[in-house]
């Protein structure tokens, strides 16, 4: 009887054991597949902030005259500064979105362009404000009036993860050697 309960025993620890295995390769599965899915989007994003048109969008933005931070909207901008706006703007509302949803990890959008993204914001917000009350004003009733918000997320996380040190946190996170101190 106490063989027997051993036996019994020993077979329940096994199945056990083999449940834990299991669970841990599905993860392990879970995890390689998340990353491998993720991989087309980093590499078109990282290309298109390779480009050199991106980062003329990008210098005009954050050279920006003051003036026109005072206007009613984006639309209100000359034509070329809207285009820039709007594009690295939404391009960044597009990042915030993939990192609050869990499709690319924060430390990789973090790590390369915590930089950019709270140097735009900072010298975008008032412009930002202005359009946020505009479609409050303007937009019809039910109407989604919300304006870069995962933009506004992508700041705060940025903030919450070490604000000016962010991006070193992220690289060091990820193993980056030769880090300035």
């Amino acid at each position: 009887m106490l063989a027997g309960q051993i036996v019994s025993l020993a077979t329940t620890l096994l199945a056990l054991a083999t449940v834990c295995v299991a669970a841990w390769q599905v993860r392990v599965t879970t995890k390689s597949a998340e990353r491998a899915n993720a991989l087309p989007i980093v590499s078109q994003i990282f290309q298109q902030w390779r480009s050199a048109e991106f980062n003329n969008s990008l210098k005009r933005l954050i050279n920006i005259k003051q003036s026109y931070l005072s206007r009613e909207n984006f639309n209100a901008l000359p034509a070329r500064l809207r285009r820039d706006a709007y594009e690295i703007c939404y391009f960044f509302d597009y990042l915030g979105t993939l990192v609050l949803h869990d499709i690319i990890n924060q430390d990789i959008i973090i790590g390369v362009m915590a930089t950019r993204i709270v140097q735009v914001w900072e010298k975008m917000v008032p412009l930002i404000n202005s359009e946020r009350k505009y479609r409050q004003a303007n937009y019809p009733q039910g109407a989604p009036r919300g304006f870069l918000v995962y933009y506004g997320h992508l700041v705060k996380l940025i903030e919450m993860n070490g604000g000016q040190d962010a991006a070193k946190i992220a690289q060091q996170r990820a193993g980056v050697l030769g880090h300035d101190k």
